[in-house]
């Protein structure tokens, strides 16, 4: 007697849970087909690196100034003349390590121009029309693989998937990492910012006036005690050599403070945030993809 087959059952979730993820994958190809063609994106991101390739470009022309302006005074001596009688101080050694660092500093800012100019490159290369219907014949690949139950396309599902995605995130990562550096920008580093390039400033007139003698020159006929005293009240300055250096060590400690702040926040913008996005992408698109093949009905 032949023994009984048992009648082969079949799995009624099959079906719904690959139409559900063939839905999934139109929905998202569709929403990133309107998404690229609006421009939308796009044009945030050309704003975004726009405003951060202008902060850029007025930080490497302030460190151009700054570094003009002492290679200017940085010569052997600047002379002061209290009343005529000439005064010689020699801030050259004091001004030299800040030149350097401000040479160093524009270097830095060439970079970071550099790398926001190459993003902006990036943004236009990927707005290309090839790249969004590369990104619609892909989604509708991958609904196309969900949907059917055998053949070749069905036996790619888990290329097409990450093709797809490492394509959508592609498109759409210039954009989103501009905006998101410009919104870390405006909330946590516009007033550091502000304020460093405002001081710079300050310290590039106070450095500039270095080289300008101060000098009050009273009649003839006073004295030399009387020139002195003129020339203390008029201008409010000692005599004490030491005292100005004390004040161009001042300056120079307050360039030095500034410089070091505008790298930190350049190169936190142009290396370590791109650094920390691409990471935090890269984890979200490894994330996605094992969620997607760990679901049911793959």
């Amino acid at each position: 007697m032949d023994s009984e087959q048992p009648p082969l059952r079949k799995d009624p979730d099959v079906f719904p849970r690959s139409w559900t993820r063939a839905v999934l994958a139109a929905v998202l190809g569709l929403l990133a087909l309107g998404l690229a063609w609006s421009g939308v994106a796009d044009r945030v991101g050309e704003q975004s690196l726009e405003a951060g390739l202008q902060r850029a470009l007025i930080a490497f022309g302030l460190a151009r100034t700054l570094n003009g302006v002492i290679s200017v005074v940085q010569g052997p001596e600047v002379a002061v003349q209290p009343a005529g009688i000439d005064v010689n101080l020699a801030p050259g050694e004091i001004l030299d390590p800040v030149n350097d660092l401000v040479e160093r500093f524009s270097w830095v800012m060439l970079v970071a121009s550099t790398a926001l100019g190459v993003e902006r490159l990036l943004l236009e290369v990927l707005a290309w029309p090839g790249v969004t219907l590369a990104i619609g014949l892909l989604f509708g690949l991958l609904a196309a693989a969900q949907w059917l139950r055998s053949g070749w396309l069905a036996q790619k599902r888990g290329w097409l998937l990450r093709l797809a995605l490492f394509v959508l995130v592609l498109r759409f990562l210039v954009p989103a990492l501009a905006y998101v550096g410009e919104a870390v920008h405006e909330r946590f580093v516009a007033p550091r910012f502000d304020e460093a390039v405002a001081e710079l400033e300050d310290v590039s007139g106070q450095i500039d006036q270095l080289r300008e003698p101060a000098a009050v020159q009273p009649g003839p006929e006073a004295g030399l005690s009387e020139r002195l005293k003129r020339w203390f009240e008029d201008t409010g300055q000692t005599l004490d050599v030491s005292e100005r250096l004390a004040e161009v060590r001042d300056i120079a400690a307050r360039a030095v403070d500034r410089t070091i702040e505008l790298t930190a926040i350049f190169v936190f913008q142009t290396l370590v945030f791109p650094l920390v996005f691409l990471w935090l992408v890269r984890a979200g698109y490894r994330m996605l993809v094992r969620a997607w093949h760990r679901g049911p009905g793959v």
